[in-house]
């Protein structure tokens, strides 16, 4: 990483003033432009229903809750306020069980972010995909474990669920969804859809997720797809990048640290 790149990270982490006001404008935007908003879960099912949606204007939402809940209650609130709908997806160190019930009584989508991939990669210390691939039912069982632990407590249906990306599975190049590769596995807890599966992005049309400073998002900003006229526009946001909490953002760093650490140091030792 170049020493400017290492500004830029520090300057969206820690320095970066809230834009919440900027994510509002955005979904009004595409509100005022006719454009139907759909958590993950409800754009699925009017797939599955057989709506052909290549006529019309659909805007699907996806928040995924690294770091800061407080901040997804925000953009949640701006998005009521709109009378838009969106995916919440919380991973096991952001859960806000309250939260996530609130969210899905409003009519969006509050469900799981998972990583157990990257999970048993770092506790096990893994060094290479073959090593990921003979512990996977190991993985799987994690996965069955928490999610169903999450299930229960929350009431939540969770019929859609988000992999997240950790420095592990770049290494190894192995992401986390891989783990839901089992239709089995899928059918047993009831989950219809994954946010990666190749079904539901087939039908987008022009997919944008926000980015650190300077670019603020990739490949391009969300709005040249209604100047384009994009028939399904898919927008994935981390919240703690629109409204900082250092505090938060200290522990994680210093969390990535440790395990990138303990990770690269004794990765050969076992």
């Amino acid at each position: 990483m170049s020493l400017r790149s290492m500004r830029y990270r520090v300057y969206s982490d820690y320095f970066m003033p809230c834009r919440m006001n900027e994510y509002k404008d955005l979904v009004e935007k595409f509100v005022c432009q006719g454009y139907e908003t759909h958590s993950i879960i409800s754009f699925w099912r009017l797939l599955v229903s057989g709506a052909d949606v290549t006529k019309g204007k659909y805007l699907l939402l996806r928040h995924d809750v690294d770091i800061n809940p407080a901040a997804a209650e925000e953009m949640w609130r701006i998005e009521q306020d709109l009378g838009a709908k969106s995916s919440f997806y919380f991973r096991l160190s952001t859960m806000d069980l309250e939260l996530m019930k609130r969210i899905e009584d409003s009519g969006s989508e509050a469900s799981y972010h998972y990583e157990e991939i990257a999970t048993i990669i770092k506790q096990r210390r893994l060094r290479t995909k073959d090593d990921v691939l003979k512990c996977m039912p190991e993985i799987q069982q994690l996965f069955w474990q928490n999610y169903t632990c999450l299930k229960r407590k929350s009431g939540l249906p969770m019929a859609s669920v988000a992999s997240h990306g950790d420095f592990t599975n770049r290494i190894l190049g192995i992401p986390n969804w891989y783990l839901l590769q089992s239709s089995d596995l899928r059918k047993k807890l009831g989950i219809e859809v994954e946010t990666y599966d190749r079904k539901l992005m087939t039908y987008v049309i022009s997919r944008h997720s926000d980015a650190l400073y300077p670019d603020l998002w990739k490949p391009n900003n969300p709005e040249d797809a209604i100047i384009q006229g994009a028939s399904v526009v898919y927008i994935l946001t981390h919240p703690c990048r629109w409204k900082r909490s250092v505090a938060l953002r200290i522990r994680h760093d210093i969390t990535r640290l440790v395990e990138g650490f303990n990770y690269h140091v004794f990765r050969g030792s076992v």
